[in-house]
């Protein structure tokens, strides 16, 4: 690292970099500030790719957002490993350890990009790995809304190109219900064209459906945003 620091020239590790050393290592601290005066290119890109390893991720995470508080900083958050048509229990305890993951990034300022093992292809609802990604893997919406608010955005975004008035473009889960039970979605514009529910929004409401004993719990991780979990005192305190 002093010799990268000394010939001032930009650099970039593309596998990306092991954050649990930063915890585990004695000098995990002197890493981080090396880092931090380095003519690094791009994001720095970690893995959080276990849920087992959440702690000591989030202790790493302390030490290297007080050294690199605005240094752009992504992890790979891996998924869908090992699902099943037929094992629900399996695909729920993935979705919600992901959205966990999603969570304590946030908390942290820093964003996910989600890859999907092969197997995301055998889950009760592939799709919905497909969405999460989409969401997660593009900051503008990563960084902007939450999940539920992107699922909705493509709502309106269908109706928009489909003839149809929009007067939000986005709605809580709350006012959606609400339309939903009231049949809004079920009106023909002028050309007699329904307003139906688009792909991306069904598949986070079939979830729901897949899984009544957790739906208040998918609601709020539906609802998780970074601007609300953003904390900068978790890194601004010593360990």
């Amino acid at each position: 690292m002093e010799q990268l620091i000394e010939t001032k020239r930009p650099f970039q590790f593309r596998q990306g970099l092991d954050e649990r050393m930063l915890a585990e290592s004695p000098y995990g601290e002197e890493m981080a500030e090396m880092l931090s005066r380095s003519r690094y290119h791009g994001d720095f890109i970690f893995a959080f790719d276990n849920w087992k390893d959440h702690e000591l991720i989030e202790k790493s995470l302390k030490i290297w957002k007080r050294y690199n508080p605005k240094k752009g900083t992504k992890f790979y958050l891996f998924c869908g490993y090992k699902q099943a048509e037929h094992s629900q229990d399996k695909f729920y305890k993935d979705i919600w350890e992901l959205f966990q993951r999603i969570k304590i990034l946030m908390s942290y300022g820093c964003v996910g990009y989600v890859m999907r093992h092969e197997d995301y292809h055998k889950a009760p609802i592939p799709n919905f790995y497909i969405q999460i990604a989409r969401w997660c893997n593009q900051q503008a919406f990563y960084k902007k809304m939450s999940f539920w608010e992107y699922c909705y955005r493509n709502q309106t975004y269908w109706e928009q190109h489909s003839g149809f008035e929009v007067l939000d473009e986005i709605k809580s889960f709350d006012a959606f219900q609400k339309d939903l039970s009231a049949g809004f979605y079920a009106h023909p514009n002028k050309n007699g064209k329904v307003r139906k529910i688009c792909r991306t929004l069904q598949t986070a409401l079939d979830v729901l459906e897949m899984f009544p004993n957790h739906y208040d719990e998918l609601i709020q991780m539906y609802n998780y945003k970074m601007e609300d979990l953003i904390d900068p005192i978790l890194w601004q305190n010593r360990i």
